[in-house]
């Protein structure tokens, strides 16, 4: 495999990680099963949110109600600070020459140095989604394929404390902090020198909903983004346009389906589209439960 296609191989092999083990079932089903009912009930009483979930939904992040107070309940955290950076909103570098990872602490002018980033090379921000962590499938297999092609600098973003499973009203909510501290990333990427256009971000899952949200705390479009199945449940009913990813959010949108209409969009979201086998069901994966 050569480098020109080994990213895009690396982006199609997330669609078998993203379903290995699981199966499409019955939306409602799989739902009930991401969210206990005393979850929810829980998350309503505390937050005042109506049962629409409409404090979900708005550009601007919520209101006073929503910013009253952290919760933590049972494993789940709703955030309602607006500060960034935040202690579980992590940041990290790969390069090919260091494929261990660095830290980078966006407070510190010399973190990009000292993390090895090459302002030569083009970056990429690669953000997991709901129950998922940086170190995990499919983020593995994409940031592996960025650094074999070797012009890339990869910086992936680990939210996990705010999206543990099975946490999915909080993590939904937690996205608006996230989207803002990435946004925070993106300019202090830029603002060392990297050009907007030669800087993208891969999202899957929520993930690919915050990359477009980012845009909502940036001044200057992103040049590129693409949507790895960007999450279905509630957004594509609730979800305002500044709380999902639509094609505004940058220059070039591409999304790739692969669950489409149960845990993934399956409307047109990008200005390209690509359906991998339909973009619904995919082989091997009939019979598996979800995890």
């Amino acid at each position: 495999m050569d480098k020109k296609t080994s990213v895009s191989s690396g982006l199609t092999r997330y669609c078998h990680a993203h379903l290995a083990n699981r199966s499409i079932g019955n939306l409602g089903s799989i739902f009930l099963s991401l969210v206990p009912p005393f979850v929810v009930i829980r998350a309503w009483h505390v937050t005042r949110c109506s049962a629409s979930l409409s404090a979900f939904a708005g550009a601007g992040g919520g209101g006073t109600v929503w910013n009253a107070l952290d919760v933590r309940y049972w494993r789940c955290v709703l955030k309602k600070t607006n500060i960034c950076p935040d202690k579980d909103i992590k940041f990290f570098l790969y390069t090919s020459e260091n494929r261990l990872g660095k830290f980078i602490d966006v407070r510190s002018s010399n973190s990009l140095k000292y993390g090895g980033w090459d302002p030569d090379k083009r970056n990429v921000i690669i953000i997991h989604g709901f129950n998922g962590t940086e170190h995990k499938v499919p983020m593995t297999f994409i940031r592996n394929a960025y650094l074999s092609r070797g012009d890339y600098n990869v910086f992936t973003v680990d939210w996990e404390p705010l999206t543990i499973f099975p946490c999915y009203l909080s993590a939904l909510s937690n996205t608006k902090l996230v989207a803002q501290c990435s946004a925070l990333l993106y300019s202090y990427i830029t603002g060392n020198g990297a050009l907007a256009k030669r800087t993208h971000c891969v999202g899957h899952s929520l993930g690919a909903h915050i990359c477009g949200m980012m845009s909502n705390h940036l001044s200057v479009k992103q040049h590129k983004i693409i949507g790895l199945d960007p999450a279905r449940p509630l957004v594509d009913r609730y979800g305002s346009a500044g709380f999902r990813l639509t094609r505004d959010d940058a220059h070039v949108v591409q999304v790739i389906h692969t669950n489409a209409g149960a845990l993934g969009e399956e409307a047109q979201v990008g200005h390209v589209d690509f359906c991998v086998n339909g973009g619904m069901n995919q082989p091997g994966c009939k019979g598996h439960r979800l995890r």
